[in-house]
């Protein structure tokens, strides 16, 4: 039996999200709800490795890098690594979330101490 390379599974997967979004970019409906479940299982699988300590978390900020990307679509340049183009957006929001947890604790702390 032989193994999988790795690189072969995420080079299947990436040539595998561009097709369906550039077939969506032409207006093909179909293959953009299957882009958008299929790029969903790999964003969440991305989100449970930056926030193990967040697991409830995950699904609302996978809807808004979803939403992030549905509105940023226009952007994306067929030359450039979709995932890379995704991923990029997929930190932005991380960055939000970060921030906002950072700040609701630090206003926490301040009305603990008033």
């Amino acid at each position: 039996m032989q193994r999988t390379n790795s690189q072969e599974v995420l080079r299947a997967r990436e040539a595998h999200l561009q097709a369906l979004l550039l077939r969506a970019l032409d207006g093909d409906s179909a293959a953009y709800k299957e882009f958008l479940f299929a790029l969903g299982t790999h964003l969440r699988g991305f989100l449970r490795r930056r926030l193990p300590q967040h697991a409830g978390e995950i699904e609302d900020l996978l809807q808004e890098v979803l939403l992030a990307v549905h509105n940023a679509r226009h952007t994306y340049r067929v030359e450039q690594p979709l995932t890379v183009w995704v991923q990029a957006i997929a930190r932005y929001k991380l960055a939000d979330y970060f921030r906002a947890v950072s700040y609701t604790h630090l206003r926490a702390h301040e009305t603990r101490e008033d």
